[in-house]
């Protein structure tokens, strides 16, 4: 289940960012995050970690079940 889940959001991930001929704004990415964020609540946690130097909200999503902050993870960082 969890791979599967990951792999869903990946795969959504990318075919938003990726296909597209455009850049999308920080706005729609961030609403892109909440929209992942609202639709598998039970397995994510979204949060802004502080500000760019541009004064923009820096997000983390986190995806997993349980006392995820004490198990193994996987960081990918985008930009």
């Amino acid at each position: 289940m969890k791979r599967f889940l990951l792999t869903v959001l990946l795969v959504a991930a990318t075919a938003c960012f990726t296909t597209a001929q455009q850049f999308y704004s920080h706005q729609q990415e961030a609403e892109f995050l909440e929209n992942i964020s609202s639709s598998y609540a039970e397995n994510t946690n979204l949060e802004v970690i502080g500000k760019s130097a541009g004064g923009k909200d820096i997000h983390v999503l986190t995806i997993g079940k349980g006392d995820s902050g004490n198990k193994p993870a996987l960081l990918i960082v985008a930009g």
